[in-house]
């Protein structure tokens, strides 16, 4: 009997240190960083009254978008097995952005007059929780898919930034003021896929990902008064995002 125990511990502590020495096999936490590019798209329907008219409603109903680039940074941490070259585990990741610039688009009037309008889509600090889902080759790499989602607090901005407006809806031809910027703050819940590929050098794991966000939304109206016109715009401002990140973590 005493070498039967002696022989079932032996195989558990062998058992216990082969885990411990395999590739992607328990808790990590690490930082990462990157490159995103962001689309935001600002659609507007607006009615306008004065100029001796009367209310003209959709007399703006157009959209464009803007390409915003900028750095991404956060950290992650996680846990996994690797189970015989399949891999299971979950990720949780904190990151924030610097792609909140605020950028000037055309929205065109139903006369094909051009209106000059300023927005911008800021995430606020973004918390992430997922799971990851891969396999394991050569013994030290990784190739993983996975689905995380994500919680912030964002902000829309949107503006008409003023101008010289050739042909607005009556003889009053000018230079119109920009207006006051409307801002809107709600928290958004997104999912976010990814693909990565990951490396283990000892306790080490070095990795690249590429992430899509297929985006949020958010709605707001203003009112306002320029060049003797009052108007009223129902606003939604959206985004998409492309980012690609590299990561170095620890392997506890």
């Amino acid at each position: 009997m005493k070498k039967i125990i002696f022989a079932l511990l032996a195989t558990a502590t062998s058992i216990s240190f082969a885990n411990a020495d395999t590739p992607f096999n328990g808790f990590y936490l690490g930082a990462e960083g990157g490159f995103t590019q962001r689309t935001v798209t600002d659609s507007v329907v607006e009615n306008s009254s004065g100029g001796g008219q009367s209310t003209q409603s959709g007399f703006i109903s157009s959209s464009y978008k803007n390409k915003i680039n900028g750095f991404v940074y956060g950290l992650m941490g996680g846990y996994g097995r690797n189970i015989n070259g399949f891999y299971l585990g979950g990720e949780v990741t904190v990151q924030d952005d610097t792609a909140n610039k605020i950028k000037v688009g055309n929205l065109t009037a139903t006369d094909a007059s051009k209106w000059p309008f300023a927005s911008e889509y800021k995430r606020g600090l973004v918390f992430g929780v997922g799971p990851r889902v891969g396999m394991v080759f050569a013994n030290s790499m990784l190739a993983y898919g996975k689905v995380g989602l994500e919680l912030s607090r964002d902000k829309a901005m949107h503006q008409s930034s003023g101008g010289n407006i050739s042909s607005p809806p009556s003889s009053a031809a000018g230079s119109y003021a920009a207006s006051s910027a409307y801002t809107a703050t709600k928290t958004k819940m997104v999912l976010v896929p990814g693909v990565g590929l990951e490396k283990a050098f000892n306790n080490i794991l070095a990795r690249v990902e590429y992430n899509y966000n297929p985006g949020a939304k958010i709605a707001q109206t203003a009112n306002y008064s320029s060049g003797g016109f009052s108007n009223n715009d129902n606003q939604t401002i959206k985004y998409t995002a492309h980012i690609i990140k590299v990561g170095l973590a620890y392997q506890f």
